[in-house]
């Protein structure tokens, strides 16, 4: 199950929010297709830590400041990765959605909360990492840096 809440992030979130964007913009600009193919290295990771970031934040952030819905993920049951890294150490502990708290003790006591929060970082890395290959000066890709680590840090 873990497996498939990534290959949904992948296929879904991080190509229409980070890959597609890139490697259209990049077309539009003219860039050769070698930079163009050194895209997905960089943006996949990127795309699925946004994305994970996105399931924690929905889980407890302040809906005031993130502007999702108080727990809407957690109340649907929807398959995301977090809830998924729960269910794998807690098969049979997964609480009634209809109680929030009880659902985000279940996430901090299965230790999903700190798994999401290392496959982040690890993505970051990984990220970071593909994008330093990238065939493009310097200062740009310390912009993208930048830009990358407000996605995956973000706290809204």
């Amino acid at each position: 199950i873990e497996h498939h809440a990534l290959k949904v992030n992948l296929y879904k979130t991080a190509s229409y929010t980070v890959l597609r964007p890139i490697q259209l913009g990049m077309a539009l600009g003219g860039a050769d297709q070698i930079l163009i193919d050194s895209v997905p290295a960089y943006a996949e990771p990127a795309g699925v830590a946004f994305q994970l970031r996105d399931d924690l934040l929905g889980a407890f952030g302040d809906p005031d400041v993130t502007g999702k819905s108080d727990c809407e993920d957690l109340l649907r049951r929807k398959p995301t990765w977090l809830r998924a890294r729960a269910l794998a150490t807690d098969p049979l502990g997964d609480p009634d959605p209809a109680n929030p708290l009880a659902v985000r003790m279940w996430l901090l006591r299965t230790g999903a909360v700190s798994a999401t929060e290392a496959k982040i970082h690890d993505l970051h890395r990984r990220a970071i990492g593909a994008l330093r290959r990238m065939p493009v000066d310097r200062q740009l890709q310390a912009e993208l840096e930048e830009v990358t680590a407000s996605l995956v840090e973000r706290r809204s």
